[in-house]
């Protein structure tokens, strides 16, 4: 049973909103698939109680009201930009809007996890809802929910909250997930799986569900009783050619990396690519392999040049299609919120923008390899050679590509081998 509730959080912040006009290469957003998926796993609205509290919600808003709330300037080389123009162009909204409302996803991340850390107990998810109306949406098993809201204030945004009561808080859903998981690798079953937040329930996705529902048989496999069983067309696969001998130009390099254990920059790229590569842009670089970690929470591997160079050759940028962007921060794991607008850039298929969908997913690219339900997961799509391109949104670093549909390794990971992305 699930309980509704929605405040709207009405903290105004005295500043200007400072937009600029720019002229940028067409969006492609042939790469954007519909985020029905998003939609189609919405909250189950049976027996569901709504309280409306305040007034009307963002995109209700006057220009002069909107610009009264909060300041956002914004340079001719930033970034956020683009990722504006192709949220505004998705969603059906102004520039102005999708700048304010990509402010107001760089900082939820933090919320989210303030949240997660004082609500251990009865915490169980957090998202955006873009449509069909922009609000954000929070999941609890306590019925005491006065106290949520507090949280957003310092939004300075007029932006409704959804507060949603329901059974299951994430921890006892993360251990549902870790003994699913245990249980079909030790078994050799091969399925993705995936924490539902939207209707709070682990999720299992496989080929043929009735060969799957034998093989539990057969294991004497008994899932946790609310665990959705859902058949996919095909299961996660890599998104790179599987040929022996091919150079990087078949995969992605992804972000510059500093490791901290040699004191030496490098490349990132996906852990399924060859670990033998060639840099090939601009010149041909023979690459020498460091390490990698193809398994667990993580499909990433590195490189450094095979003859020794200056770290000034290093930057901090990454290509995205038409110019250069830097990349000054990274934002980890845990501080992505379900629902954010993300990018991905790779060489075949180009840019692609998306929705993040879950951080709880655990893919099943490879049946002798066990991964952890630690992975993302997003509504864009990759082709063969985007492995190991860049996830970012605006300047921030956010993952790795790992797979055509939408998988890709959190940015904190790049730390299991001692790596950090270059922000400076």
């Amino acid at each position: 049973m699930q309980k509704h509730t929605i405040y709207l959080i009405a903290t105004c912040v005295s500043a200007v909103l400072v937009t600029s006009q720019l002229r940028t290469p067409a969006l492609k957003t042939d790469h954007l698939p519909v985020t029905s998926e998003l939609q189609n796993q919405h909250i189950n609205k049976n027996a569901a109680k709504h309280e409306l509290i305040g007034g009307s919600h963002l995109s209700t808003l006057t220009d002069t009201e909107k610009s009264a709330q909060i300041n956002l300037p914004v340079f001719e080389d930033d970034p956020a930009i683009l990722d504006a123009q192709a949220y505004a162009e998705k969603f059906s909204i102004t520039e102005d809007e999708a700048l304010m409302r990509l402010y107001i996803q760089d900082k939820l991340g933090l919320i989210e996890e303030n949240i997660a850390q004082a609500k251990p107990k009865s915490f169980a998810g957090l998202w955006i809802e873009h449509e069909p109306e922009y609000r954000i949406i929070v999941q609890t098993t306590s019925e005491e929910t006065s106290t949520l809201p507090s949280y957003f204030d310092s939004l300075g945004q007029n932006i409704p909250i959804k507060i949603v009561t329901v059974d299951t808080p994430l921890y006892k859903l993360e251990s549902s997930l870790d003994k699913i998981s245990q249980d079909l690798y030790n078994a050799e079953i091969q399925a993705d799986i995936n924490i539902d937040i939207f209707n709070n329930r682990p999720e299992i996705m496989v080929a043929d569900v009735d060969a799957f529902e034998n093989l539990l048989k057969e294991h004497n496999i008994i899932l946790p009783a609310n665990t959705h069983i859902r058949e996919v067309e095909a299961l996660t696969y890599p998104v790179t050619n599987i040929e022996g001998g091919r150079p990087l130009f078949n995969c992605s390099t992804g972000f510059i990396v500093y490791s901290y254990w040699k004191a030496e920059y490098g490349i990132s790229t996906a852990g399924h690519c060859s670990n033998h590569q060639v840099y090939s842009y601009g010149a041909f670089v023979a690459l020498d392999f460091e390490a990698e970690q193809y398994g667990g929470n993580a499909d990433i591997q590195w490189h450094t040049p095979k003859f020794n160079s200056s770290s000034n050759n290093f930057t901090n940028k990454i290509w995205e299609g038409s110019y250069l962007i830097s990349i000054w921060s990274s934002k980890y794991r845990n501080y992505q919120t379900i629902g954010s607008w993300v990018r991905r850039y790779g060489q075949t298929s180009g840019s692609a923008w998306g929705t993040i969908l879950t951080k709880y997913y655990r893919p099943n690219v490879h049946p002798g390899i066990h991964f952890t339900h630690n992975f993302m997961k997003a509504t864009f799509s990759a082709s063969p050679g985007d492995s190991g391109g860049p996830v970012f949104s605006g300047s921030a670093a956010y993952g790795i590509t790992m797979t055509s549909n939408g998988v890709y390794t959190a940015i904190d990971y790049l730390g299991n081998l001692g790596l950090q992305v270059k922000t400076w």
